[in-house]
C-alpha cells in the first residue's frame, strides 16, 4: 500500500476594518485593496501677484491591489479651483490632479489644502497642500521712456517698441492718458509699439501711455521732436501784456521750405489754452495773432500762459503741420 505525504499551505487571512490582506508562503502581507499614492503631497508656490495666479499637477496613483475610486477634489476657499477626474483608477494606474491658486488679497504667508475624496473602505479621503504668498503685480518697461528724438516729417509714420515685463502671465492694457490724434498704441504679447503718425504736427511732443495688468499701473512717456520740411519765422512766439493791444500790430508768422521758397498757411489755430482770447487767420501768405476784446479777462490772473498755434502749410502738393510755441506774460 502506497502512503501519501501531503504539504499544507496555510494562509492566514486578517480583515481589519474593511482592509483585507494575506500572509503569504514566504510571510509577506500582500495587500488586496486599493492604495493612493500622491506625488507630492505639499508644494511651495512661492509668490503669486495680486489678481493672478499659478498652477501645480498632482500625481495620484494606486498602488493596491484592486480599482480605486475617486470622487473628486475641492479647496477650502474659493481662491482655489480643482480639475480631477471622477471615476475608477485601476490598479497600478496614474491620473493627475490640476490645483490653481489665485491671488485674491495680500498674504505674507498662505496656505491652502485640497481634500480629495474616496468611497473605498479603508483607503479614506486624502489631502493635499500649497504653501504661497500674494505680493503686489509690478509692471516695468524697456526703455522706461520712449524718446522718438528728432524726425523728419518724411519719415513718418514711424513707430518704436517697449518691452513690458510683469511679475505674472496676467494680459496689459496699454492706453494713452489722453488721446492724440497722431499718435497710437498697440498692445502686443511682450510689449507694446507706439505709432507716430504722418500728420504729426513739426515742433516737440510729449505724452504718457498709462500700461495696465491687474491692479498694477506703469506711465510711459513718451515724447519727440519732428522736424518738417517747412519753417515758422519766428520759430517761437512770446507776446507781453505791455504789447497789447495787436488788432492794429498782429504779430505776424510766415512760412519757408529749406530750400528757401516761402510755402503758404492755408488754416491755423490758437490751442485750446488761450483760443478764446487770442484769434489767428490766414492773411495771403502768412498767419497773423491778435488778441481780443475781452483779454483782459481770468486770463490775467496767471502771470504766464503758455500754448501754441498749430498750422497746416502747403508746400507743393504736401500739406505739413507745424506746431509754433505760443506764451503770453502778464508784465
Amino acid at each position: 500500500m502506497k502512503s501519501f505525504k501531503y504539504r499544507v499551505l496555510i494562509i492566514a487571512v486578517v480583515t481589519v476594518g474593511g482592509i483585507t490582506a494575506g500572509r503569504g508562503i514566504y510571510g509577506q502581507w500582500i495587500y488586496v485593496l486599493p492604495q493612493l499614492q500622491i506625488e507630492p503631497r505639499e508644494v511651495n508656490l512661492g509668490e503669486i501677484p495680486l489678481g493672478s495666479e499659478k498652477r501645480q499637477t498632482f500625481q495620484l496613483r494606486n498602488i493596491g491591489d484592486r480599482p480605486l475610486r475617486l470622487l473628486g477634489a475641492s479647496g477650502r476657499c474659493d481662491c482655489v479651483q480643482t480639475k480631477l477626474p471622477a471615476g475608477w483608477v485601476n490598479a497600478g494606474a496614474t491620473t493627475r490632479l490640476d490645483v490653481s491658486v489665485k491671488g485674491t488679497k495680500l498674504l505674507r504667508h498662505g496656505l491652502q489644502h485640497v481634500d480629495i475624496r474616496t468611497d473605498n473602505p479603508g483607503v479614506g479621503d486624502e489631502r493635499v497642500s500649497l504653501v504661497y504668498s500674494v505680493v503686489p503685480e509690478t509692471l516695468t518697461a524697456i526703455p522706461s521712456i520712449l524718446d522718438f528724438g528728432r524726425v523728419a516729417v518724411e519719415e513718418l509714420p514711424k513707430s518704436l517698441s517697449v518691452e513690458v515685463h510683469r511679475a505674472s502671465d496676467l494680459q496689459f492694457v496699454a492706453e494713452f492718458q489722453e488721446p492724440v490724434p497722431y499718435l497710437s498704441v498697440v498692445s502686443e504679447l511682450a510689449g507694446l509699439s507706439v505709432e507716430l503718425g504722418a500728420t504729426a504736427p513739426v515742433g516737440g511732443f510729449y505724452s504718457e501711455v498709462s500700461v495696465k495688468a491687474g491692479a498694477a499701473t506703469y506711465q510711459l512717456p513718451v515724447m519727440g521732436y519732428v522736424r518738417g520740411s517747412v519753417v515758422a519765422t519766428p520759430a517761437e512766439l512770446l507776446v507781453k501784456q505791455s504789447d497789447l493791444p495787436l488788432a492794429q500790430h498782429p504779430t505776424i508768422v510766415t512760412f519757408q521750405n529749406r530750400s528757401g521758397t516761402q510755402a503758404t498757411p492755408v488754416r491755423a489755430q490758437m490751442g485750446n489754452a488761450l483760443c478764446e482770447f487770442f484769434e489767428v487767420r490766414c492773411i495771403d501768405t502768412h498767419v497773423a495773432i491778435w488778441a481780443k476784446d475781452d483779454l483782459e479777462g481770468n486770463i490775467i490772473s496767471r502771470e504766464r500762459h503758455r500754448s501754441f498755434v498749430l498750422a497746416e502749410v502747403a508746400d507743393g502738393d504736401r500739406i505739413l503741420h507745424v506746431n509754433i510755441p505760443f506764451e503770453f506774460e502778464r508784465r
